[in-house]
């Protein structure tokens, strides 16, 4: 049987209504670009992101640019992780380091 424990609700514990419909909106938009890239073939893979770095050189990161490039990695890490390489232990620290500063880059926003 599940137990019910009441919880104070402050200031802290509670996330802002525009805080979550924006995280709601983010999670839709990776979902989106997943299982876009979960699509392509593993050239048009290739071809999108070295479109992305050729965007990225002329002109600053922003909240989308910063998840189409985390979704990216993501399925090339997804492709790559079963063949146990040292590329796919190297894709996962960029991934990681990319998901981080993403969430900082939408909390900025």
């Amino acid at each position: 049987m599940n137990k019910l424990t009441a919880v104070e609700i402050n200031k802290e514990n509670v996330l802002p209504i525009d805080s979550w419909k924006t995280n709601i909106a983010v999670k839709k938009e990776e979902k989106a670009l997943a299982e876009y890239y979960s699509l392509l073939g593993f050239h048009d893979l290739v071809v999108d992101a070295h479109s992305m770095v050729l965007e990225l050189s002329n002109k600053e990161l922003c909240k989308d640019m910063g998840l189409r490039a985390k979704a990216l990695l993501a399925e090339f890490q997804k492709r790559t992780q079963s063949q146990g390489s040292e590329h796919s232990k190297g894709l996962a620290q960029v991934a990681q380091s990319l998901t981080n500063n993403v969430q900082r880059l939408l909390a900025l926003n």
